[in-house]
């Protein structure tokens, strides 16, 4: 396997204080405890390109520089708190919302000698939200941190105004203290969902409004307002595909689409009993009367739901009482799978009330709106 360039990076997202000390070990040992006026090691400090600052400080520090990503030097002197020369820590966050602190290191290894790493962590204040991140990147990428909120620094956010991910991203290890780090309803579009106190991983990615423009500059116009980058890497991230600017006559005039449509409806197709409420006869839940009644179970309703979306057309089940056992066949109308979405209530001021900036208030047009329930209910998305 071809060796890779790896960075290293402490990020967190915690409500709190941290005292972070960390120890390498591979050919190269790297040990910083962060207690004195300076670092005993050069440090970037990553910027996450969508207005948000990087807080991370040295709470004994003398530095008066704001920090850079690209010159490596001594973290910045925290400015509200300044503790006695060693006994100091490395602080990544205050105790306020929507923070997001981390320093990456100066140096690059192979990812073939492989790596230990030993860190101590404090965390007081603040309300128990987020959590610490510790991860590789892509050395030869630019030095980013990632989203606020449940991204802990290092994923990019579905629905935080620190939005864009790491570039480079290779492998996050999550502290979560608030549940967030692998819920898709916070950051991604994967993911089991919220659980608080747990350990998670999240995989290797680039979404970032930055790295979007340069390889996909058709898609992720230059032109394109703070805005209007949030949106498109939001879209981006809570869908898990590349999207394109449709419609477009100003700045001011925005929509994002699927540059594809997914092989699922499964992210509104829920439950079979939107099936069955739709239309119990094609979709039952039982067979048969008396003696001979037959209850659908959990396995035949999945598979409802699943050829429902595979095919994009509604479905109807049949029980055989020789095999016992339920089939799904395309139902004789062909009805669209559009149409149970539609029915399931799945109206425009329903979208705007719950993604106002993806269905914004100024569709005022009744086509308009129709057309992007349309185009929600097909895609799924």
């Amino acid at each position: 396997m071809k060796s890779m360039w790896r960075r290293l990076l402490w990020s967190c997202l915690v409500l709190g204080n941290l005292l972070l000390s960390d120890i390498l070990h591979a050919q190269l040992i790297i040990t910083d405890n962060f207690t004195g006026a300076s670092s005993a090691n050069n440090w970037l400090l990553p910027v996450a390109g969508d207005g948000t600052t990087n807080t991370a400080c040295l709470t004994a520090g003398n530095n008066t520089n704001v920090g850079s990503p690209t010159v490596a030097g001594s973290p910045p002197a925290c400015l509200l708190i300044q503790d006695t020369p060693g006994q100091g820590a490395l602080r990544l966050t205050d105790a306020l919302n929507n923070q997001h602190g981390g320093i990456i290191s100066n140096f690059t290894f192979p990812t073939s000698q492989g790596i230990q790493v030993t860190f101590t962590t404090y965390t007081y204040g603040g309300t128990g939200a987020d959590g610490i991140t510790f991860f590789l990147a892509d050395g030869s990428q630019q030095v980013t941190i990632g989203g606020t909120g449940g991204s802990l620094g290092y994923t990019c956010s579905n629905v935080n105004g620190g939005y864009n991910g790491v570039i480079g991203g290779y492998l996050g290890l999550g502290v979560d203290e608030y549940g967030n780090f692998l819920n898709p309803g916070d950051n991604t579009a994967s993911g089991p969902g919220f659980y608080a106190g747990r350990i998670g991983l999240r995989g290797s990615g680039s979404i970032s409004w930055a790295w979007l423009n340069s390889q996909y500059p058709s898609n992720y116009l230059s032109a394109a307002t703070s805005a209007q980058q949030q949106s498109g890497v939001q879209a981006t991230c809570k869908t898990g595909k590349l999207q394109q600017p449709t419609g477009i006559t100003t700045n001011t005039t925005w929509s994002w689409a699927s540059t594809s449509t997914p092989n699922a409806c499964t992210s509104w197709l829920t439950s079979y009993s939107i099936l069955n409420a739709y239309n119990s006869t094609d979709y039952p839940t039982t067979s048969g009367s008396g003696k001979n009644k037959v209850t659908m179970g959990n396995t035949d309703q999945q598979a409802g739901i699943n050829a429902t979306c595979s095919t994009g057309l509604v479905q109807k089940a049949s029980y055989n009482t020789t095999t016992k056992s339920w089939s799904w066949t395309t139902a004789s109308a062909k009805t669209p799978v559009s149409a149970i979405c539609q029915a399931n209530g799945l109206t425009y001021s329903w979208l705007n009330s719950q993604y106002p900036s993806n269905y914004p208030n100024t569709v005022t047009s009744s086509s308009d709106q129709t057309a992007a329930q349309n185009a929600t209910c097909t895609t799924g998305y």
